[in-house]
């Protein structure tokens, strides 16, 4: 499009557009990314390119010789937003108890039910690849979440995680992780892992899309007065572009938590599903939309505590959410995200609801 005499920013537009229509052609894919390349935009080209190389193999050398040398990239994304239950607090005021033979309900103290408030947030990704070792790669990513209000019983929820990725194979990765991560009336959450992982370009029906498949062995801490436990988890991923340009995502996943004799509920299993539809261009000003629902079915292996009986426990998860972005300037994106989370649970003391909205500024660099 370039040689037609299309300047760079036009042709961009026009192999984006191309893309949407025709996901599979490597040729798009390449000059998208080489277009982005002499704009200067050094994070979308990185990127581009490397999709292309992933969906379909080595790049060619002009395209190779046109990424750029930078291992480091990332994204740094603030905001504010709002939470009816910021503490996650039950939507019961009463729970029913039992001690021995006699049952009764217990009222909740107000730090326990839900407590709304405005927030302030912060997110930072860091991605590192070596130059000259392609097949290692670390990222870290940051987040903070800080009430701007009911700070007498509200605290900072925040979470930091850490991946070191060893690529020995072309579509396989062992990844060895760290994630830590804390909310205000809740468990403190602590998990150390090691992933694999494989992704393919091929995939059946003519989705244009990508499938990949994950297991790992963790091992979890809720909070330092609950012992550590082993968790195992397997995850089955499709990533693809159905209908009307429309890119479709969906992961289904089992984990699996081996029981530990001084675990409340003892052992859990978790079942999920996750779809999410992204559409680009959809809004005025090239905006992108995407709906993104998440179902999960969890289940304790024993009752949960005496005070509850011999019950044992079973929660629903719905979380749906609703997101809006544009681009500003160059690397440059506004957001604004509705979610709306619902819990329900046999035990009167987990069911949960939550509805939160975001405005988010996010830098690419």
């Amino acid at each position: 499009m370039q040689a037609a005499g299309y300047p760079p920013g036009t042709a961009a537009a026009e192999y984006e557009l191309a893309l949407l229509y025709d996901p599979d052609h490597a040729g798009a894919w390449f000059d998208y990314g080489l277009i982005q390349c002499r704009l200067g935009n050094d994070a979308d080209c990185q990127s581009i390119l490397d999709e292309a190389r992933r969906r379909f193999g080595p790049l060619p050398g002009q395209y190779a010789a046109a990424q750029p040398v930078r291992p480091w990239r990332g994204e740094i994304r603030v905001g504010m937003g709002h939470s009816s239950n910021y503490n996650l607090g039950s939507d019961n005021q009463y729970i029913p108890i039992q001690i021995g033979d006699d049952a009764f309900k217990l009222e909740l103290s107000p730090e326990y039910l839900p407590i709304a408030a405005f927030f302030s947030k912060v997110e930072l990704d860091l991605a590192y690849q070596n130059v000259h070792h392609p097949q290692f790669s670390a990222r870290a990513s940051v987040q903070q979440r800080h009430p701007l209000e009911n700070r007498g019983q509200l605290d900072n929820w925040y979470s930091a995680n850490l991946d070191l990725t060893w690529q020995p194979a072309e579509r396989h990765t062992l990844t060895l992780y760290s994630q830590d991560m804390h909310e205000s009336a809740q468990d403190s959450f602590q998990g150390r892992g090691l992933r694999w992982a494989y992704l393919d370009g091929n995939v059946p029906f003519k989705l244009g899309a990508s499938w990949g498949g994950s297991a790992a062995i963790e091992r979890r801490r809720t909070e330092a007065a609950q012992p550590s436990y082993t968790s195992l988890l397997s995850q089955l991923r499709l990533n693809g572009s159905p209908i009307w340009g429309a890119t479709l995502f969906a992961t289904l996943g089992i984990e699996k938590d081996l029981p530990h004799e001084q675990r409340p509920g003892r052992g859990q299993a978790r079942f999920y599903l996750a779809a999410a539809v992204a559409q680009a261009n959809l809004l005025p000003g090239r905006g992108t939309a995407q709906v993104a629902v998440r179902l999960t079915d969890l289940t304790d292996s024993d009752p949960y505590s005496p005070l509850f009986g011999n019950v044992v426990r079973h929660n629903t998860q719905t979380d749906a959410t609703l997101a809006l972005s544009w681009p500003l300037w160059a690397q440059t994106i506004l957001q604004a995200e509705l979610r709306h989370f619902r819990q329900l649970s046999n035990l009167a003391l987990f069911d949960q609801r939550e509805t939160q909205f975001n405005l988010i500024l996010g830098y690419r660099f």
